[in-house]
């Protein structure tokens, strides 16, 4: 059976229950959303047909699920990396501004994505061409614990890329350093840089990885309901529709039923568990590694019966305005730091 898919998926959810468990532990108002990605993929139906077999499973579509990211990084690169490919010479364009504490972080991204907005409407007054890709990627710096939010943006041509960069810095005078605003031609790495994922707070320590959960946490909380990947004068595609359900087929299953993940064994197993889906089976190196971020090996089930297996928005939250999303994510960033 060609499992590889399978296997890659099974890694994935491995590592990101490796630090689902910190994060969960917190506590915190993004808690229903850790929920829902440690129930993503968690069942995978399989119904044998006569000359192929469908596995089906429902995803929790959140940004930090390495499961979700790894297809909606695929999807990305299908639907916009073509783009890229045709023009003839694209640039890839880099934005930063200074660190910032976590309690400026949510205002720092607002403002930047002001910036956008502003530009854009700029370019269509003035009827200049205006065709680009960005990324907003948040970083984390353990030792001075501030957050460096920055751009990743491929630019139809040089020219545009020019334009965006000299509207940056007039945008925030002493905020943006010259020397921090990139402009290069695009490769392969930039594409990569392009459509990879929106923020890494995982620390390698010589052997050993480190994870900052509160930070993390903090970054989900600043970044909501803000667009992480966003196309220019390019058109887009229906994220959602892709993501709602996902097959492949595979070979030689003689029979229908459920397979269940399985949090110690990184695999999915059938009912009796004396079948495993995959051949996938974490190395002493990777369970090492996955320990280390916040993995153990308590069992979650009885858990997760008080919680729904994918979070909604309730209808309330999507009422809030600017300022009460703003005061609650100040009283979220109080909490952390102990005021």
């Amino acid at each position: 059976m060609n499992d590889l898919n399978l296997t890659k998926r099974a890694r994935a959810k491995y590592f990101t229950l490796a630090f689902l468990y910190p994060l969960i532990d917190l506590g915190s108002v993004n808690n229903k959303k850790y929920w829902s990605a440690w129930h993503c993929s968690r069942i995978l139906k399989l119904t044998h047909y006569e000359k192929t077999t469908k596995i089906n499973g429902l995803y929790c579509k959140q940004r930090f699920c390495t499961v979700c990211n790894r297809i909606r990084t695929a999807l990305y690169i299908k639907s916009y990396g073509g783009w890229i490919d045709k023009n003839k010479a694209p640039f890839f364009l880099t934005l930063t501004t200074r660190n910032v504490s976590g309690y400026e972080l949510r205002k720092r991204i607002i403002h930047g994505q002001k910036f956008f907005r502003e530009f854009n409407k700029s370019c269509t007054r003035n009827s200049d061409r205006n065709k680009y890709l960005r990324k907003i990627e948040v970083t984390f710096n353990v030792k001075d614990t501030t957050y460096h939010p920055h751009y990743h943006i491929v630019c139809e041509d040089k020219k545009t890329g020019q334009r965006i960069r000299r509207a940056w810095m007039e945008f925030w005078c002493d905020e943006a350093n010259t020397n921090g605003q990139n402009l290069k031609k695009c490769d392969l790495n930039a594409k990569i840089e392009l459509f990879k994922y929106f923020t890494n707070v995982i620390k390698r320590k010589g052997t050993k990885y480190e994870f900052e959960p509160i930070a993390f946490d903090l970054i989900i909380s600043a970044l909501d309901r803000v667009r992480i990947f966003q196309p220019v004068g390019i058109k887009k595609f229906k994220e959602s529709e892709q993501l709602k359900l996902f097959s492949e087929n595979i070979d030689d299953l003689l029979h229908e039923t459920e397979f269940f993940y399985d949090d110690k064994l990184g695999n999915w197993t059938d009912f009796d568990h004396k079948t495993l889906l995959t051949s996938y089976k974490p190395s002493d190196k990777f369970i090492e590694m996955c320990k280390s971020i916040g993995k153990d090996d308590r069992d979650m089930s009885e858990m997760t019966k008080t919680h729904s297996p994918f979070h909604k928005i309730d209808k309330k939250e999507l009422n809030l305005d600017a300022k009460q999303i703003e005061e609650q994510f100040k009283n979220l960033n109080n909490l952390y730091n102990g005021t």
